[in-house]
């Protein structure tokens, strides 16, 4: 054992030399290998020290740069916030750390680069400033990024902020500036939201519309939390904005901001015409008043034959008790559709009724109504016939309504037939020379007995059922009535020709659509495709969520006329349907990127998939969603959870509209 002290001395020396040169060793390869670049300079701010990455940045060696100040190198530094540049070169004054100073650094002879620097001081043994030693890193692509997603920010019209996953700001484009001139002194990157919510109310940019201040503030909040929140909002200078945030993946919150102004000044001057509109007030009361024996004559038998059965249960005979209540059932039902009548026709007169005109190919509307009524037909021994042209101009109405007009036309049709009988549906292009405008006529002709000449005028009276109110056919003596009035707020005609004995024909005219000034016809859309050559109809499925796509494809494992394609997103989904042109497509509504709306106009307008059904799938659909899924242009409109035989009805349909 060696116990002499110098050479103790000299073994600890060694040790703390070899342990000086490992962690420079270290040092020196993380600044080479890593992205980032280290610098060191002196109390003169001279370089004393660059790692490798630098110098390459800089085109340089350390013997060029080494004791030149940065000024003194051919480099021009221009800052990116100018703002942040002030506040960095107070920090560097005071001699303190400066972080994350971000400027463009242009080079000669080199492509010029964004970076991002930080820096601490250091001080010699005495305690005095030494220099700065400093970390640099190229963020050129991250600044394009940052630029690019900018762009796209500002691209959007309404207005847009984004919330990191701990509430804090991040950025907004300049429309969310619009709305509140006043907040760029809040809105700054780091404030919370809660920050941002107090001032906005304090400083009046927010109307709370509450005194407790604490209260909106902690309310808002937790609508914020929730995520996925829509409700409206009356700002500083009385602008009305739908405020929607979005929760993402990451944890933060899209908020978006939508003026509706124009929407809440309708919705006033439609409740004020609603407040003084005495004329509808009086039309209202008369309508109930002459309805009162329509729901009077169903509801007595109702309860006339319920109370029979509850008097004389045990004294009536099972098919006496099964008399009375199929009565009871049948009342029912006729109860039932005259109220949806009545409601329908009341939103009409007090013209509360929505439409939506566009383009409608009328011949596959056609065979969809005749279908849905070949049971009812079947089961009176009707035979019904679809002789409506296949390349029939497309017409200017309401999809909605004309559905409703052909299918109370149609019912009728069969109802007053006789066993044997033939309904026989057929369209016409008329062509209007006093006006130069055209016309495309819908006709449903029956064998039925006719109307008499003496009834003839009172056809479309309200609750005027010509007669019939003692035979067994259900009627409520509206449907007539409500449909004159559909064809009226559609622009069309309607009228009839009847044949005591012989039959009856009604005929609709609707306004043509797709016609140019000169006459012609719009370029055709595309036909709708038909049975692969084995037989099955190709469905394409449009969903983003991979356990939807997994149920879809175990309900069309048990379907033998149909196979599933899918695709997680619009885009690739436009791509399936142009190459494989599917007998239907099912589209979620919500989807990234391009929404179920953006892909349904993309597909109508291409000629490969135009006349290609496209039913909406969905999550969410209030009354004012599926009026605007149908106005768009889907074919019908399912929501989730979907009930799996109402899809696979709709699978059919569409399937055999396609087979033809």
């Amino acid at each position: 054992m060696n116990n002499d002290p110098a050479t103790n001395d000299a073994t600890d020396e060694q040790r703390h030399e070899r342990e000086l040169r490992l962690l420079a060793e270290r040092f020196r390869d993380s600044a080479e290998i890593g992205p980032q670049w280290f610098w060191e300079v002196d109390q003169n701010f001279r370089y004393t020290y660059m790692s490798g990455i630098g110098l390459a940045f800089l085109g340089a060696t350390m013997d060029a740069i080494r004791g030149r100040r940065r000024s003194e190198l051919t480099l021009d530094l221009i800052p990116l916030d100018e703002e942040q540049w002030r506040h960095f070169l107070t920090e560097m004054e005071a001699r303190r750390p400066f972080y994350k100073v971000r400027y463009l650094m242009r080079r000669p002879h080199m492509t010029d680069i964004n970076v991002m620097t930080s820096a601490r001081p250091y001080y010699d043994e005495s305690g005095r400033f030494a220099g700065y030693r400093g970390v640099s890193v190229d963020i050129t692509d991250q600044v394009k990024a940052e630029t690019q997603l900018r762009a796209a920010m500002e691209a959007i019209e309404d207005g847009f902020a984004y919330f990191d996953a701990d509430e804090r700001f991040v950025l907004c484009n300049s429309k969310y500036l619009d709305f509140y001139p006043n907040a760029g002194r809040i809105l700054l990157p780091g404030t919370t939201f809660e920050n941002i919510v107090r001032n906005g109310i304090t400083r009046g940019l927010v109307r709370a519309n509450t005194p407790n201040i604490e209260e909106y503030v902690q309310r808002r909040l937790k609508q914020f939390r929730s995520g996925n929140q829509t409700f409206d909002a009356q700002i500083e200078d009385g602008r009305w904005l739908r405020i929607q945030d979005r929760k993402t993946a990451d944890g933060g919150t899209a908020c978006f901001r939508v003026d509706i102004t124009d929407l809440k000044r309708r919705e006033a001057s439609l409740t004020r015409e609603r407040e003084t509109s005495d004329a509808q007030n009086r039309a209202k009361t008369e309508f109930l008043s002459s309805m009162s024996h329509e729901l009077r004559t169903p509801m007595n038998a109702i309860l006339g034959f319920g109370r029979l059965l509850e008097q004389k249960s045990t004294q009536l005979s099972p098919e006496k008790i099964a008399n009375f209540a199929s009565h009871i059932v049948r009342s029912g039902q006729h109860l039932l559709n005259l109220i949806g009548d009545v409601l329908e026709l009341s939103k009409i007169e007090a013209g509360h009724a929505n439409f939506t005109i566009e383009d409608v190919i009328a011949p596959p509307l056609i065979a969809e109504c005749v279908d849905m009524l070949k049971e009812k037909a079947y089961e009176v021994d009707v035979t019904l016939i679809d002789e409506s042209a296949a390349d029939l101009i497309p017409l200017a109405t309401d999809r909605g309504r004309f559905r409703q007009i052909m299918l109370n036309l149609l019912s009728n049709a069969v109802k007053y037939n006789r066993p044997g009988g033939i309904v026989r549906v057929a369209t016409q292009v008329l062509n209007d020379t006093v006006h130069n405008t055209g016309m495309v006529r819908v006709s449903v002709a029956d064998t039925g007995e006719g109307i008499p000449l003496e009834r003839q005028e009172q056809i479309f009276q309200a609750f005027n059922r010509l007669g019939r109110e003692g035979s067994a056919i259900e009627g409520t003596g509206i449907g007539l009535y409500l449909t004159h009035r559909l064809v009226e707020q559609l622009g069309g005609g309607i009228g009839f020709e009847s044949v005591p004995g012989a039959g009856t024909t009604f005929w609709v005219d609707f306004p043509a659509g797709g016609v140019s000034a000169a006459g012609n016809r719009t370029q055709a859309r595309g036909s709708a495709p038909a049975a692969d050559a084995d037989g099955y109809f190709t469905v394409l499925y449009i969903e983003d969520n991979p356990l939807h796509r997994l149920l879809m494809e175990e309900v069309f494992a048990d379907l033998t006329n149909a196979r599933l394609v899918t695709a997680n997103d619009a885009e690739s989904g436009i791509e399936v349907a142009t190459a494989q042109r599917p007998a239907l497509i099912l589209m979620d509504i919500d989807l990234p990127g391009m929404s179920g709306f953006q892909a349904r106009a993309r597909l109508a307008g291409v000629r490969e998939t135009a006349a290609i059904p496209v039913v909406a799938l969905t999550a969410g659909a209030p009354d004012f969603d599926m009026q605007q899924g149908l106005a768009a242009g889907f074919s019908d409109y399912l929501t989730k959870p979907f009930d799996i035989e109402r899809l696979i009805e709709v699978i059919d349909r569409f399937t055999n509209a396609a087979r033809g």
